[in-house]
């Protein structure tokens, strides 16, 4: 429920953005679980390095009427380079910064991939900034979630 919430915020400048059908980049897009967010009549772009999520997405978007993929990318969002330079109304990014290998070449390309006046919403995990036993079992605890959680650096 807290997550819920928090998406919710995150989310709500979509509909506030919204004028018209949006074009939406949602990069690690899974299975979809972030489409009920989106606007009515939002197009996807979905962007993942798993191919098998494919499937999923598109039955997700079978079973929304409002929400429609219109092209999956089998990529890391390090390289986007089948999404066009300036060619999405926003990108949506939940819990993916934590497995590239490159973040910094991850939000250049979201930049590339914007329109002008484009937005860039991200819903992340980070690093505790300033407890220091936090900090300790984040570290400790990164080689689990590494493994365990398709590459997620907890320590970030």
């Amino acid at each position: 429920k807290k997550f819920r919430g928090l998406k919710d915020d995150v989310f709500l400048g979509l509909t506030r953005q919204q004028n018209g059908s949006l074009q939406i980049l949602e990069i690690g897009a899974g299975s979809g679980a972030n489409f009920e967010y989106f606007p009515p009549g939002s197009s996807v772009i979905c962007v993942d390095p798993n191919p098998h999520f494919e499937h999923y997405l598109k039955e997700c978007s079978k079973s929304s009427q409002d929400v429609k993929v219109t092209k999956f990318v089998v990529s890391g969002a390090e390289n986007m380079e089948d999404v066009a330079e300036g060619s999405v109304d926003a990108v949506v990014c939940t819990s993916v910064l934590c497995s590239v290998q490159d973040v910094d070449a991850v939000l250049r390309e979201v930049k590339r991939v914007l329109k002008p006046g484009g937005k860039f919403y991200y819903f992340e995990h980070v690093r505790q900034p300033t407890q220091a036993r936090t900090q300790y079992v984040q570290e400790l605890l990164n080689p689990v979630f590494f493994t365990l959680g398709g590459g997620c650096n907890i320590n970030r």
